[in-house]
């Protein structure tokens, strides 16, 4: 397993991962609430998320990781950093559910953990359960 920064070519693997590894999300939400109301707060999931993931990479590029594995994308991981107080906070993630590897999003967030560490921040928080 090789963690690194995002880059350019990334952008398409990701995005179509992050659509995969989400598929059951949507449904299980529209379980418990009216199909109305989700339809018409999140008309189309799968697009929301990627312009998010797509909007995040634009503006925070250097704070993009993927994970490779036999040189194929695996995982990748979303974050921000506020040093003015001290938090870091993880945006999107996602693991390739494919792949057939296990264990690879705590290996994200252990790696980026530690780089919140290093970067002397002291709180993480995780805007996305996915």
């Amino acid at each position: 397993m090789k963690i690194r920064p995002f880059q350019v070519e990334d952008i398409t693997a990701m995005v179509d991962m992050g659509q995969r590894a989400r598929t059951k999300v949507p449904a299980m939400s529209r379980e418990g609430l009216a199909e109305e109301m989700c339809t018409h707060l999140s008309p189309d999931p799968e697009a929301m998320k990627r312009e998010k993931i797509l909007a995040h990479v634009e503006k925070y590029p250097g704070w993009t990781w993927v994970c490779e594995h036999e040189g194929e994308l695996v995982a990748f991981i979303t974050f921000i950093l506020n040093q003015r107080q001290g938090v870091g906070k993880i945006i999107h993630h996602a693991v390739d559910p494919e792949s057939g590897q296990k264990g690879l999003g705590q290996l994200m967030y252990a790696a980026v953990l530690d780089f919140f560490k290093e970067q002397g921040l002291s709180l993480c928080q995780s805007a996305d359960g996915a």
